[in-house]
């Protein structure tokens, strides 16, 4: 089915009117977008000869309309970040698509910039990124830790905001970080108030998204973290920004502990891969009081693991 929408896709873009057979290529982007939600699809694009190519046409031409066809685009192409290794080399070796990613990175885009920077992170940084703290945590003592400005793989680390942890905490370290949705916000940032309102955790927990348009700053907190908190929803499975906390997290084997912000919710593909084997706490509305106990009893069991280790 990817193939015969990628069919659609390349003889709509040689036609004028833009469709083909009947089928029009917003159409076509459309259906392809919710296909790429599944992990095989987004394989079968990456390792398609033109499909990374196609799309890279949709996202990038300016006479094709922004809301309906480059945006879809450019969200099939984040999609498809996620995929395999073949996948993200083929994207990274595609210089329109990563030049155009770079620029979209160093300008003031609201619209596309966030995408692009989740794209590079997942195509480019991200190795490189974990592969740095490796060889800082070997040789700690031969490593620096400095910022190079004209380093464009450092672009992301300039931004500027503070991380929210009680006053009285004067490290940088963080018992747990939360990562959440931001449809989400509500009952997360209730969670939060309770384990900063008894000053025995140090939280980092991102008020103001900034870690869904930089990842490095994602990144850098999580590194800075004993435990994440996955708050899961099927909103939180369906973002890419949440997806990129979590499997990161899962990369760097942080302890974590999955929290169903919905009773009638049953996470599947990606995120049930990661939550499946731990202990899951399910959110009770009508009981929230027996949830955060449970959630205080695993945050203090994992603390006790690692002060023993």
């Amino acid at each position: 089915m990817a193939q015969n929408y990628l069919f659609y896709i390349e003889n709509t873009l040689h036609d004028r009117s833009l469709a083909y057979n009947g089928v029009k290529l917003d159409g076509a982007l459309t259906y392809l977008e919710v296909m790429a939600q599944n992990d095989l699809i987004k394989n079968e694009i990456g390792h398609d000869d033109d499909g990374i190519s196609l799309l890279v046409k949709c996202a990038l031409d300016q006479h094709l309309d922004f809301e309906t066809i480059q945006c879809p685009a450019w969200r099939i192409i984040e999609a498809v970040s996620f995929g395999d290794e073949i996948t993200c080399k083929k994207m990274s070796d595609d210089n329109k698509l990563m030049d155009y990613i770079k620029y979209l990175s160093n300008v003031d885009d609201s619209t596309l910039g966030p995408t692009a920077n989740r794209i590079r992170w997942k195509v480019e940084d991200e190795n490189k990124f974990i592969s740095d703290k490796i060889k800082k945590e070997l040789t700690p003592a031969t490593l620096t830790n400095s910022y190079d400005g004209n380093n464009s793989n450092n672009h992301q680390i300039s931004f500027n905001y503070n991380w929210d942890l009680p006053s009285s905490k004067t490290s940088d370290m963080f018992d747990l970080f939360i990562s959440y949705h931001h449809s989400d916000k509500d009952i997360c940032s209730q969670i939060y108030g309770r384990l900063t309102s008894s000053n025995f955790y140090r939280i980092s927990f991102d008020r103001e998204h900034v870690h869904e348009i930089l990842p490095n700053a994602m990144a850098e907190a999580i590194e800075k973290s004993s435990i994440v908190l996955i708050c899961f929803s099927s909103k939180y499975q369906q973002s890419y920004a949440c997806r990129m906390a979590a499997e990161y997290a899962d990369k760097r084997q942080r302890s974590i502990i999955p929290m169903n912000l919905d009773e009638l919710y049953c996470p599947t593909g990606w995120l049930n891969n990661i939550v499946a084997s731990k202990q899951c706490i399910n959110v009770m509305k009508s009981n929230f009081n027996s949830s955060y106990a449970n959630l205080i009893q695993q945050i203090d069991n994992i603390k006790k693991q690692i002060n023993i280790k």
